[in-house]
């Protein structure tokens, strides 16, 4: 992973973002634009970088943990959610006589 990952000021930009001559924020290229959220690579590690949290970069950049579960352990990215319902630990005991009736139904 590079180094020239800038931490991000309060609102997503970097500070020194070039301004026009009416004050707007002037396009930038696209390799260093980063949206002012989501859940990419380069946007995690400059808000870790803003939020000085180092010790879970050195981790990410050791490729030791993914950047997604650094965001997790800083706890500005929740774990996925699942559509599926949590299986049961044992299978519901059957009934034998349900079971009769649906074999001769």
């Amino acid at each position: 992973m590079d180094d020239e990952f800038t931490p991000l000021a309060p609102h997503g930009r970097r500070r020194n973002a070039p301004r026009n001559e009416r004050g707007q924020y002037v396009s930038e290229p696209k390799i260093t634009n980063v949206k002012s959220g989501g859940n990419g690579r380069t946007y995690i590690v400059r808000r870790l970088l803003r939020d000085q949290k180092t010790e879970l970069i050195a981790l990410v950049r050791r490729r030791e943990i993914s950047a997604r579960a650094a965001a997790q352990k800083a706890g500005f990215c929740l774990p996925p959610k699942s559509h599926r319902p949590p299986k049961s630990a044992e299978p519901k005991p059957v009934d034998v006589d349900t079971f009769v009736k649906s074999l001769i139904a």
